[in-house]
């Protein structure tokens, strides 16, 4: 009886498989997309050699994290810190792709070490003196996209930049997305004088304990935790 059912309404037995594949399809795809941003957060927080990271509490994103730059002074004044990078990150529109991945480093940061440079230069090279425009390095994926090579123009938002060099990481997040100053980063993304998180590099690992301790002492509202314990604290791929 249910078979013949089944043959009967060919129409809408079909419909209803189809709308059963569908909604597996769709929980497939979002968990693979969750365990991918979940792989990028530990990819870029991982790279940058950091042993801690300092940051807003219980925010959704790294995105939507903010701390007032000055504290990177106070960081680095700290007898047990060796080195100390802000970060910003956000989102713009740019030709074809409405949600842009933007990175914001100051241009001394030893977090860019890690970014390997396929073509052009980095930031600081000495030949940036007659370049026009601000400098801005690319994703390899980005650029693959885009079609931009170094010496090539590309807007982020309403702004301009000048495309310096071209990075691979090996981060789809990093590799789709492009580095920019940390003052264009806050100029482009609406954040005067905020970053969205401190790396920061001891002189000793044993001193860890200590930092920590020092730490949360002083910044009460902030949040100190180890590149894998912020990976995992991010409230984005949980939702998803």
């Amino acid at each position: 009886m249910v078979l013949k059912n089944l043959i009967r309404r060919k129409v809408r037995t079909l419909l209803t498989v189809l709308a059963i594949s569908l909604g597996v399809a769709a929980i497939i795809a979002l968990g693979a997309l969750a365990e991918g941003m979940k792989a990028g957060y530990n990819s870029v927080l991982s790279g940058s050699k950091a042993d801690f990271i300092l940051s807003q509490p219980n925010s959704f994103d790294i995105s939507l994290s903010s701390v007032d730059e000055k504290i990177g002074a106070e960081l680095e004044s700290m007898p047990e810190v060796s080195e100390v990078s802000g970060m910003l990150e956000g989102f713009v529109q740019t030709q074809n792709a409405p949600y842009f991945f933007v990175f914001g480093y100051p241009q001394e940061s030893f977090s860019l070490d890690r970014f390997n440079i396929l073509e052009g230069v980095r930031f600081g090279d000495p030949s940036l003196r007659k370049v026009r425009g601000d400098p801005l390095l690319l994703g390899a994926e980005a650029a693959k996209v885009m079609k931009k090579s170094p010496g090539d123009t590309i807007r982020l938002g309403s702004s301009a930049y000048r495309v310096i060099g071209i990075y691979q990481t090996g981060d789809a997040f990093e590799d789709g997305g492009a580095v920019i100053s940390l003052e264009n980063a806050q100029e482009l993304l609406g954040k005067p004088r905020q970053v969205s998180l401190f790396y920061i590099k001891l002189k000793d690992s044993t001193l860890g304990e200590r930092f920590i301790t020092r730490v949360k002492r002083i910044y009460t509202d902030l949040s100190i935790s180890t590149t894998s314990e912020f990976a995992d604290s991010q409230m984005m791929d949980d939702s998803l």
